[in-house]
């Protein structure tokens, strides 16, 4: 038995717009450099967590709970020091 969640390709559904929070992490961390790409934890259905990679730097993100196609982010990679969206 594995115990790893491995992440996959976003489940259909519970996508959000990638070009916002591309934009948005440019803006907030200075000389982050790359393109975005976002893959899914697939272990949780109400609790959508994400992994988030862009040039050698990788984010988690939780978004608490889905209530139809409205989501809040509870967490961006911890303590990194920048605002929430």
């Amino acid at each position: 038995m594995e115990y790893i969640d491995r992440t996959k390709p976003i489940r259909e559904g519970e996508e959000f717009d990638l070009a916002k929070v591309e934009a948005f992490l440019k803006d907030s961390i200075p000389g982050l450099q790359g393109k975005l790409t976002v893959e899914q934890f697939p272990g949780g259905h109400s609790n959508l967590t994400y992994l988030l990679k862009m040039g050698d730097r990788k984010w988690s993100s939780v978004v608490l709970p889905l209530a139809g196609k409205r989501r809040r982010p509870m967490t961006w990679g911890g303590n990194t020091g920048f605002r929430k969206p």
